[in-house]
């Protein structure tokens, strides 16, 4: 079985690769920066410096592929985020349909398409259409928040005993952890016996709110975390 994975070097695609190796599937690993690739899991596959908008590596790299992983990778500096998603599910879908790969697992997001203005909410939303779209088997795995985004606050937590983010302290949150999202996207990616176009919602053992999130965190670090609202930039 060959399986590609696209924007590989992130906390999803690294673990997606781990599981996929592991179980012995011929593993293609696409990265823009390859040099940001787990070197434990590039020992066990092919590494290709393809970017997920690059239409033409994409087709010559999923050539003869099984399955195919897909996640809209993280761009900021782009004009417009929006034509960025569209732009690279666009190329994604090309070599979808090029090398008639039977099976896509694409990494969405709870609420994809239910509305517009939603961010990339909304935009992820429009990715799963472009991929239904291709005639292939498509599994749309839609997780709530990605525990990792904690990450983001250690240096408010070390120096503010802060936490920050855009949400009200009352609004509970669906938390999920990457590794838990990267083991269900290789265990379908694994399976060829699943047919048709699904969603799925991935979500943690319970929704927390940021108010209680601190307080796990207080007790863990034996200092008292805040929790403080900020606007969106």
């Amino acid at each position: 079985m060959k399986i590609v994975i696209a924007a590989a070097s992130g906390n999803i695609g690294r673990r997606t690769a781990e599981k996929v190796i592991q179980a012995g599937a011929e593993t293609i690993l696409l990265a823009r920066h390859p040099e940001k690739l787990d070197a434990k899991v590039v020992q066990g596959a092919t590494v290709k410096p393809i970017s997920s908008d690059d239409t033409l590596g994409l087709i010559e790299a999923t050539q003869n592929a099984d399955a195919l992983f897909w996640l809209t990778p993280p761009k900021l500096d782009v004009p417009s985020l929006y034509d960025w998603y569209i732009q690279t599910a666009m190329a994604g879908a090309s070599s979808v349909r090029e090398n008639r790969i039977n099976r896509v697992v694409n990494i969405s997001s709870i609420g994809a398409g239910a509305g517009r203005d939603l961010g990339t909410v909304s935009f992820v939303g429009t990715v799963e259409s472009i991929f239904n779209e291709t005639g292939a088997n498509v599994l749309h795995l839609r997780p709530g928040y990605f525990m990792e985004n904690f990450l983001e606050q250690v240096e408010f937590i070390r120096q503010d005993h802060t936490v920050y983010f855009p949400y009200g302290s009352d609004h509970d949150i669906p938390w999920i952890s990457t590794d838990d999202i990267g083991d269900e996207a290789a265990k379908y990616l694994l399976d060829d016996s699943w047919a048709g176009h699904w969603t799925r919602n991935l979500m943690g053992p319970e929704n927390l709110t940021l108010v209680e999130t601190t307080a796990i965190l207080s007790q863990v670090l034996n200092r008292p975390i805040e929790y403080v609202q900020v606007t969106f930039l």
